[in-house]
């Protein structure tokens, strides 16, 4: 087994897949090497990251 820690912003802001761009590389540069899984709602929020370093 794996050990998992979830991350998250205490309050939803209106940009939140923005938001989960920049926790996911904070999360990146500060704790060691692992996997990292972002949820997101829809076809439609996760084709309008591409290009950006997803």
């Amino acid at each position: 087994m794996f050990d998992v820690t979830i991350h998250y912003n205490k309050r939803t802001l209106d940009d939140y897949v923005g938001e989960a761009y920049k926790k996911t590389c904070k999360i990146h540069r500060q704790l060691p090497e692992g996997g990292i899984l972002v949820f997101l709602t829809g076809e439609a929020r996760v084709t309008g990251r591409e290009g950006r370093g997803w």
